[in-house]
């Protein structure tokens, strides 16, 4: 039984207009109501660019006891509901890591229960999505991303654009590429066929 949830188009129109603001992929897909594999994946298939920013991606630095310490201190508190909610933001900040990074660890060390108390409106800055209509996850089509507009780069370079076989949004490297790459496999173009 597959029980994946299909990319519609208003939710592919957001992840490309937040990929390259986005300061995490856990928040980002917290933001959607997905999981943090479903929007790599998905990023990938649209052929979204690396997210390799220095600032968004400090190299990796080994966990100190003094790191652990805090870490379990946290998540001890939020467990047992003083204070109700895991404030990551801070935590990633006072530990100088990413909220990606925090996000790893505490699934491996304390299981997904306790993502559930981090509240989403600390995400939201971080996901780089505006804030959707209404509180939560985002769920379904809605009318006020529908009428998300098309970033059209008037200029040469990389950027969101509509393919022209099918209509659907694509990360785009520049003018010369305006298919997407479902349209241009299906249509042998890859492999270097003729249109």
């Amino acid at each position: 039984m597959d029980d994946r949830k299909p990319w519609l188009v208003p939710e592919t129109i957001i992840l490309i207009n937040a990929w390259s603001r986005a300061e995490s992929i856990y928040a980002l897909a917290r933001m959607l109501g997905r999981t943090r594999s479903s929007v790599m994946v998905h990023a990938a298939r649209l052929q979204l660019p690396p997210r390799c920013h220095p600032a968004r991606n400090p190299p990796s630095l080994p966990w100190t006891e003094r790191d652990e310490t805090l870490l379990t201190s946290a998540c001890r508190k939020a467990l047992a509901g003083d204070p109700p909610e895991l404030d990551i933001v801070a935590l990633a900040a006072s530990l100088g890591r990413s909220i990606d990074s925090l996000v790893r660890r505490i699934e491996r060390q304390w299981g997904e229960r306790i993502l559930d108390r981090i509240p989403l409106e600390t995400l939201r800055p971080k996901s780089g999505i505006d804030a959707p209509p209404g509180d939560g996850p985002l769920e379904g089509p809605s009318a006020a991303f529908d009428r998300t507009p098309f970033r059209r780069d008037q200029s040469k370079g990389a950027g969101q654009r509509r393919c022209l076989s099918c209509g659907r949004p694509f990360w785009s490297r520049g003018a010369h590429n305006r298919i997407c790459a479902f349209c241009r496999n299906r249509s042998g173009l890859a492999a270097g066929g003729a249109p």
